[in-house]
């Protein structure tokens, strides 16, 4: 009982500093994002919570990105990826895929860039994450036109396009949808 009361509070302890860190975000206060980012990752790892280590590290890795910091940020989204793939986080491996790939178009490194925005296309086709894969897709064609691939930029650019169509189309369907019942329910409550 012990142990579970205090690997409860240092969970506690770390959401405490990522929000404390995210309070610093707004206010660009990076040192503080820095330090309260690190703490976070420090008591999920003393608490065992896998879920939070994430958490901090990957905000810790945003935070070297925009520091301009890309090798400790690389490194770190890359530790951010082996947790997620302990704890079977599809999402979060997505998110981190992409993240790196990013990292190496920054950087200049395309054919990196290229690896893996294809690994993160891959995943998110897995796990039907459309708006992901569309939004992948324009990636693979943006890096593939920076690499002079201009035949696979355009068939990458081609498949952005149709995924971005068939979500603005859902989304229009819902939205029609919706107006449909509001309306046909003030009718009956007029009636």
């Amino acid at each position: 009982r012990f142990l579970s009361n205090k690997h409860n509070a240092y969970s506690q302890y770390a959401i405490l500093h990522n929000i404390i860190g995210g309070f610093h975000n707004e206010e660009n206060n990076v040192d503080s994002m820095l330090y309260h980012y690190q703490k976070t990752y420090d008591y999920a790892e003393l608490a065992g919570w896998k879920q939070g280590m994430v958490v901090g590290l990957g905000n810790l890795a945003e935070v070297y990105f925009v520091q301009g910091n890309y090798e400790k940020s690389l490194n770190t989204h890359h530790q951010v990826l082996k947790l997620s793939r302990d704890i079977e986080d599809a999402q979060g491996v997505f998110e981190e895929l992409f993240y790196i790939a990013e990292i190496h178009k920054t950087t200049g490194k395309i054919d990196s860039a290229v690896f893996y925005g294809n690994k993160a296309l891959e995943f998110a086709k897995k796990y039907s994450y459309t708006n992901q894969e569309r939004n992948t897709y324009k990636f693979m064609a943006e890096i593939n036109e920076l690499k002079g691939n201009n035949g696979k930029a355009l068939n990458y650019f081609k498949q952005y396009i149709r995924l971005h169509d068939s979500l603005f189309n859902l989304e229009r369907e819902a939205n029609t949808n919706e107006l449909i019942t509001k309306y046909e329910t003030e009718k009956k409550e007029q009636q």
